[in-house]
């Protein structure tokens, strides 16, 4: 993914989609602005993941999902 606004523009996607908005809100602003590369906000998004309860679990889920969703589209 090319940027972190790539990032920002997966969120606005799912948003409607998620459960947890402005936890999911917060953890995309926080995670932009303490991370360099859209990878290393993967990674971290990733590790969150593993520690988040069930219905965070689930919302990051799909965000991750459409974050691959775009890497797929701009790379094809």
């Amino acid at each position: 993914m090319g940027s972190i606004e790539s990032i920002q523009l997966a969120f606005e996607n799912v948003k409607a989609y998620i459960t947890n908005t402005d936890a999911m809100k917060s953890l995309v602003q926080e995670l932009s602005s303490e991370v360099n590369s859209p990878n290393e906000f993967l990674d971290t998004l990733y590790d969150r993941m593993s520690s988040a309860e069930i219905t965070l679990k689930t919302d990051i889920r799909i965000l991750l999902n459409e974050i691959e969703r775009l890497q797929r589209k701009e790379s094809g």
